[in-house]
């Protein structure tokens, strides 16, 4: 009677990257320590997922009561050798009572990238605009002459 929902990610070349289980709030579980969901993802992460999780370091801890009394750790953790520009390599591990329930490996992409990108998109968007209605004046006058024409020469 319990749903319990899976994701599983991959790389390109097959080998997992990572997955989520999605545990029902009602799930009863052993609660843990922070340090000991930490210990649990430090000493158990490598076999579930294949990445190398030494070049790793934790800059972020948090946990969260559950209705039924279960602790959800969630851990993040950050690349310290590899990046992408000003991009970073992360990964975040959920603990959900004793189970590793969650390892996704993502980019986190800085705020000012963000505002870079909207304001390169706003010029696009400004110069788009202005070809549009470029464009469909070029139309509309080429209409109106082929129009009058026709018109002129059937009186």
């Amino acid at each position: 009677g319990e749903i319990v929902e899976a994701m599983f990610q991959f790389k390109p070349d097959g080998q997992p990257n990572g997955y989520r289980i999605k545990i029902p709030e009602d799930f009863d579980s052993d609660n843990l320590s922070e340090e000991d969901a930490l210990l649990l993802v430090q000493q158990s992460i490598n076999n579930q997922w294949s990445g190398n999780f030494n070049d790793y370091s934790l800059i972020e801890s948090s946990f969260e009561k559950m209705p039924n009394g279960r602790i959800d750790h969630s851990f993040l953790y950050e690349h310290s050798l590899q990046d992408i520009g000003e991009a970073k390599y992360r990964l975040r591990a959920i603990v959900s009572g004793s189970v590793i329930s969650s390892v996704s490996p993502f980019a986190f992409v800085p705020e000012s990238f963000k505002r870079e990108f909207a304001n390169i998109r706003s010029d696009n968007d400004t110069i788009a605009i202005f070809a549009n209605f470029a464009f469909l004046g070029l139309y509309l006058l080429g209409i109106g002459i082929t129009s009058l024409v026709i018109f002129y020469r059937n009186g």
